[in-house]
């Protein structure tokens, strides 16, 4: 039993960055977008026009990839919540296994 809680604790440490990883992308993905939207106000009330479309095109791909990141993350959790997959990101094994002892769950798990 000892590999199956190896296995099922390396999975779940994977699944612990994947989602890290997501939410650090968003995060940075919502600042770059918040930084350029700041600057454009600052340049307009200054009344330099020469960056203009160079930020509203930032500005522009920066809300298609907010928008594509956060669609990307709803469809994950629509398709975990309608396929009995669940979200949360802890793997359990079968309560039983035929001549084993249940097996332990990783820390964080209920």
């Amino acid at each position: 039993m000892p590999f199956f809680s190896s296995v099922i604790h390396i999975l779940n440490r994977f699944s612990f960055i994947v989602n890290s990883i997501g939410v650090l992308l968003v995060t940075v993905a919502f600042v770059i977008f918040s930084f350029n939207v700041i600057r454009f106000l600052w340049l307009k009330k200054q009344g330099e026009t020469a960056d203009f479309e160079g930020l509203k095109r930032y500005i522009l791909w920066s809300i298609v990839a907010l928008t594509i990141m956060v669609a990307i993350w709803g469809i994950i959790i629509f398709l975990a919540a309608n396929t009995g997959i669940g979200v949360g990101g802890c793997m359990h094994l079968p309560a039983s296994i035929p001549g084993q002892p249940a097996p332990s769950l990783p820390a964080g798990c209920a």
